[in-house]
């Protein structure tokens, strides 16, 4: 009888038990599930703020990545650069432009634009016609350089013209 009253004293009988455990079992589904989350059109990226900074060009690395190394003539190529710092976090919004540095053949759909908040920024290049040697693209970030090179189309060769005499 003693331990009846106290239990009703306390307030410790199943009931209350029952409700406590419950409410720390729907806490601790909600944590997971918020924590678990993962769902979006971009997928994951970064969190907000934690893109890197760079505060001289010497902080910034540019990397060209052209999608194929041989391309046909009359088809387009899809050149991403990346923008980093020197710990590899990426550089969001910085100013990109984009050119052919060796007089090739080639055309770029965009020139220049802004990195998105991967640090990245992508166009194309559409192969002209074919060229002697790799195209090179050179990306200007801010100060900072880097380069891509691919092949426009089968290297063109001088046919050698035959000398000399023959005998039939």
């Amino acid at each position: 009888m003693a331990a009846t009253l106290r239990r009703l004293a306390t307030g410790s009988t199943g009931f209350g038990r029952s409700i406590g455990l419950l409410a720390v079992l729907l806490l601790v589904g909600g944590l997971f599930y918020a924590c678990t989350n993962q769902e979006g059109t971009q997928g994951p990226s970064f969190p907000a703020g934690q893109t890197g900074h760079s505060d001289t060009a010497k902080d910034i690395r540019v990397q060209v990545a052209i999608h194929r190394a041989v391309v046909d003539v009359g088809d387009r190529v899809g050149i991403t650069v990346l923008v980093t710092n020197t710990n590899g976090r990426p550089l969001q919004g910085l100013h990109v432009q984009l050119g052919i540095s060796n007089n090739m053949p080639g055309k770029l759909d965009q020139v220049d634009g802004f990195t998105d908040p991967d640090g990245k920024f992508t166009t194309f290049l559409l192969c002209t016609d074919a060229g002697t040697k790799p195209t090179e693209i050179t990306a200007f970030v801010e100060g900072a350089t880097g380069v891509g090179t691919c092949q426009c189309g089968f290297p063109t060769t001088p046919t050698p013209t035959p000398t000399g005499t023959s005998t039939p």
